[in-house]
């Protein structure tokens, strides 16, 4: 359990369920929304609580441009703090979550995922959230390098670099199955080219 120096103003618990969970029954958007509350109101006993939501969401997309987390930005403000019961419900990654996070803190509005014991307000929060900050710049930097080095490699051996025919290629017909006349990209489905 985290404690914490800080009181809320309101609490915003987020939860998002994406497409494979709601397909597998995986992960349910209830209990994590009933999760979050319980852990709100014993917290932070008195403090009102708003529960959005997004199920059958990719955590690729921006907050914002979903249907529960955008109401939920566009609720929030400052004195605020946006509660999640476990930070990748968010966003996939910790790079997004981040930029995501420190965005809310210019924005005086505070946040909290219980499944990262650490109060942010202090200044051992403080440390951790800088030491997380670093991390998540890394793991942007390497996926960068590697996306560079798939697509000069990709580039060397006269592959496509995108949906986009070869240098040198055009597309002569984009099909939905395999047959002897059809070359197959990994990652591109199966397009046939014309020298």
């Amino acid at each position: 359990m985290v404690t914490t120096t800080l009181i809320p103003n309101r609490l915003l618990v987020y939860a998002r369920q994406s497409v494979t969970e709601k397909k597998t029954g995986s992960h349910s958007i209830d209990s994590h929304i009933e999760t979050g509350t319980a852990a709100g109101k014993e917290k932070f006993p008195g403090v009102p609580i708003f529960a959005f939501s997004d199920p059958d969401t990719s955590g690729d997309s921006d907050i914002k441009s979903r249907e529960g987390g955008g109401a939920m930005m566009r609720f929030a403000e400052p004195g605020d703090c946006i509660l999640l019961v476990k930070h990748d419900r968010i966003f996939r990654s910790m790079y997004k979550f981040i930029m995501a996070a420190n965005e809310w803190k210019q924005q005086g509005i505070a946040f909290m995922a219980l499944n990262i014991p650490y109060d942010y307000s202090t200044p051992e929060g403080e440390l951790i959230w800088h030491m997380m900050m670093s991390i998540a710049q890394i793991e942007r930097q390497q996926a960068i390098e590697r996306t560079k080095d798939a697509m000069r490699y990709r580039r060397r051996h006269g592959l496509p670099c995108n949906r986009n025919a070869p240098v040198g290629h055009k597309v002569v017909a984009q099909k939905a199955r395999c047959d002897s006349r059809t070359i197959r990209w990994p990652g591109f489905g199966v397009t046939a080219f014309l020298k």
